[in-house]
């Protein structure tokens, strides 16, 4: 059967590749759903802006931090924060994005799209000139 375009069993969770959030899912109990993987409307969304921003060479506060802080240039909360953030699990990230939502979805971006860092560092590089 194909749910939203997508080839799944009868039991199956659809979650987002980008930020590990659940689309959709069965409504069975059973614990060994099949998962599958996708991308979440956010997350297109979130890819449509960030190709805007990479064609502009924007750059949000939180990228600027944390090109920052790998670059050694924080002080040390934005040491501390980023230090936390790069080694914490789902459910605290989620978390720490209700604070910090533009550090956070950096960190995201930074953890799961491949190329994502050395464009980021072009947009840095560029917007300091």
């Amino acid at each position: 059967m194909k749910i939203k375009g997508i080839e799944v069993s009868e039991h199956y969770i659809i979650l987002c590749n980008i930020c590990k959030k659940v689309i959709t899912q069965c409504r069975c109990a059973d614990l060994n759903k099949k998962k599958v993987y996708s991308v979440c409307d956010d997350c297109k969304e979130s890819e449509k802006i960030e190709t805007i921003r990479d064609l502009k060479n924007e750059i949000t506060d939180g990228e600027k931090l944390l090109v920052e802080h790998f670059r050694g240039m924080n002080g040390s909360f934005y040491q501390s924060f980023f230090n936390a953030a790069l080694k914490a699990d789902g459910i605290n990230l989620t978390r720490l994005e209700k604070g910090f939502p533009e550090e956070i979805q950096a960190v995201r971006k930074y953890q799961n799209d491949e190329d994502y860092w050395e464009r980021l560092q072009q947009r840095y590089d560029s917007n300091r000139r």
